[in-house]
């Protein structure tokens, strides 16, 4: 998941804003480099309301350019290109192609050595497929500081949730070989919940001054005081480390409804993509397996046996995986959660009754599977309905 944790006086925890050009000058750049991938382009459109996506139009095609958020690295472009085409040469499409710049251009900063990533005034840019489709579910109308729009859970059908947890199993798989990368991210449970803990720190200092007037905020934090000592007990001394035997894969870290294409089949929708890899790394799959679970509707002990069963039908996941599952999903709960409610109280939200009242929602639901996930952390087992499955059940590790 994105590091929530930013400085007491950054507008939006995790992204800070953006200094130097103007919004105009921003998007000027945004065609520069779609030029630069693209010499013929037919038409050049808004990829969103933000101004960090451009949407391409080429004969036959359509790809959306991207200017990556302030601070990304290039090693871990390179990581997600990886894994993009790792997936591709599994023959797997449900995943954008990375485009390059045509051999012979010399007008812009080309980095990297597969020509894929351009820089520009500071900024990467990179270029890929747009991925056919519409989300599950939309995040919120507005935009933050780093020019994104937050994302919200949303109710999935049940479906489309299990079908989601075939296709990220089957990713996982075909997207092992980026991890033979020397510089590839890595987010080890035990730092997971180091990160978490900073930013349940500095979202109860944030969040002080609303908790006597808000409902949520206390729930919010009541459940947290639950959980926390007992997800970090759990990801920390006794959960696994990197490398140490138990599983590891290209993790989405970030998923939400809105990243999830569904496309017409028939009569019928089904899955047809997952977006937005921007904040992969070397994880666990724990981290996707309950992201898919928290933000899809909501933490049901009948959804978790559904997605692990849907799962390794596909590839195997180990006990450890399984029983890490509710540590996890408390700790990204955590810090979704407060994340949403410093956004409600944001003036800019605030005059938007659409937008706060979306808002709020979303941190409603994010709060009430946390309170679940506080009693099954506590009692140490899912309390599923008779004849669920026995991977269902949770125990701590010894």
């Amino acid at each position: 998941m994105p590091d929530r944790t930013g400085p007491d006086d950054t507008m939006d925890a995790g992204y800070p804003a953006v200094p130097g050009p103007t919004p105009a000058e921003r998007e000027a750049t945004l065609h520069e480099v779609a030029r630069a991938f693209f010499p013929d382009a037919t038409a050049m459109l808004p990829g969103s309301p933000g101004d960090h996506l451009l949407r391409v139009e080429r004969p036959g095609e359509t790809w959306c350019v991207r200017r990556w958020r302030p601070g990304t690295n290039l090693s871990r472009i390179g990581f997600v290109h990886a894994a993009l085409r790792a997936a591709h040469a599994a023959e797997l499409d449900a995943v954008p192609h990375v485009a390059t710049v045509p051999a012979g251009f010399t007008g812009l900063t080309v980095a990297g050595d597969d020509r894929a990533v351009v820089s520009r005034d500071g900024a990467f840019f990179d270029a890929q497929s747009w991925v056919s489709g519409r989300p599950l579910a939309r995040g919120l109308s507005f935009v933050n500081t780093g020019g994104e729009h937050p994302n919200v859970p949303a109710p999935v059908l049940r479906a489309a949730v299990v079908e989601t947890a075939t296709l990220l199993a089957r990713l996982h798989g075909a997207m092992i070989p980026a991890l033979d990368r020397e510089d590839r991210p890595a987010m080890a449970l035990g730092r997971l919940g180091n990160v978490v803990d900073q930013t349940w720190r500095a979202h109860q200092h944030r969040l002080g001054p609303a908790a006597p007037l808000d409902p949520l905020v206390r729930r919010w934090r009541t459940a947290g005081r639950r959980v926390m000592p007992l997800a970090l007990d759990l990801v920390g001394e006794r959960g696994p480390r990197e490398g140490d035997g138990h599983d590891l894969v290209v993790a989405h870290g970030d998923l939400w409804p809105a990243h999830v294409m569904s496309d017409r089949q028939g009569r019928s929708r089904g899955v047809s993509g997952i977006i937005d890899w921007t904040d992969a790394t070397a994880s666990s799959p724990a981290i996707d397996i309950a992201q898919l679970v928290a933000h899809f509707g909501g933490w049901r002990a009948d959804t978790v046996e559904e997605v692990l069963g849907a799962y390794v039908a596909v590839r195997p996941l180990s006990p450890t995986a399984r029983r890490m599952l509710p540590a996890v999903a408390a700790l990204d709960l955590v810090a979704e959660a407060g994340y949403l409610l410093i956004l409600a109280n944001q003036e800019e939200v605030q005059r938007d009754g659409r937008d706060l009242r979306d808002v709020r929602e979303g941190a409603e639901m994010l709060i009430q599977s946390l309170e679940i996930l506080a009693s099954v952390l506590a009692h140490g087992e899912v309390r599923a309905p008779r004849g669920a499955r026995p991977w269902v059940r949770w125990t701590p590790p010894a």
